[in-house]
Parts: structure tokens; sequence; C-alpha cells
């Protein structure tokens, strides 16, 4: 479905993990930190939008871009949560999230990191934020604003790269 494509993922292809697996790929992932279900911290798969936004809802990332296709693996629309590489999601607990969680700015092959955001855009990427709104992030923020702007309500004051 176009919806779920990224115009500049260069391996998106037929949107299908592979001719014979009809698992259909995306480039849009949901935070964890927001609509996971497992977790360690206590807003993990509870926050309720606008309610359990403590940070402010367009202070906080719902949604980020995703490589389609990364280290063999797919993001894959409508999976569980039982193989993290081929969920559609960023920012987990199970895999990789604080500032060392930080998206990658036009992965190779042999560079991508499954378990972070990835964008093919020059300079940064595009992210949904909880009001509704698209932003742009700089492949410049800090990996400390990454971290904030992805935890819904961890009370941080975001630094001036946001």
């Amino acid at each position: 479905m176009k919806a779920f494509k990224c115009p500049t993922d260069p391996r998106y292809g037929t949107g299908l993990l592979d001719p014979g697996n009809p698992w259909a790929l995306g480039n849009y992932a949901p935070n964890f930190a927001v609509f996971g279900i497992q977790g360690t911290s206590s807003y993990y798969g509870n926050s309720r939008i606008p309610a359990t936004f403590a940070d402010g809802t367009s202070n906080t990332m719902i949604m980020a871009e995703k490589a389609a296709l990364c280290q063999g693996f797919g993001s894959l629309w409508a999976h569980g949560s039982w193989n993290p590489p081929y969920m559609t999601m960023y920012y987990s607990p199970m895999t990789s999230n604080g500032p060392g969680s930080k998206f990658q700015e036009n992965p190779t092959p042999a560079n991508c990191n499954v378990l972070v955001a990835q964008s093919y855009h020059t300079g940064g990427m595009n992210t949904l934020l909880g009001d509704g709104s698209v932003r742009f992030l700089t492949s410049q923020i800090s990996p400390i604003t990454w971290q904030f702007v992805n935890e819904p309500a961890d009370g941080n004051v975001l630094p001036s790269d946001w």
C-alpha cells in the first residue's frame, strides 16, 4: 500500500518481505514507549493520548520512519511482539531505547540497525507527534533530545535542538 511506503526508501521493492512471503512491509513505525505492551516503565503500553502525555502531545513523538528492509529483516505490518527485528516499532526496552537509540540516516545494508528508526531523507527524518502534526527532525538532534521526545511522561525539558 502506498500509504505505508516512504518514496525515499531504496529497498522497499514490491512491498512484500519476499516473493514467496506475503508479509507486507512498511516505512512508518509506532513508538513503543507510547503503544507497546511490554516493558519496564510504568507508562509503556499504558499511554492514553492526551491523558498520559505529561510532556505534552506536541513534545512527544508517536511515529517515526523505519527502513522496510534491514539486516535481512522486514518491518512488517500486523506482526506480533514475538520477534522484535520484524516488528514495526522503534524505541523499545526489548531492543533499543534511551539516547543510544537515535535514528540512522541513510543506512546501508551493511550498517543498518534493525533495532532503531531509520530515514533515507537527506538531513533527517519525518516524525508524527501526539498532537497529529508532522515534524522533520534534523540529523543534528542530540541523542538526549531524541530520548526525551520519545518518552511521553519523563518530565524532562526539551533542549534547544528540539
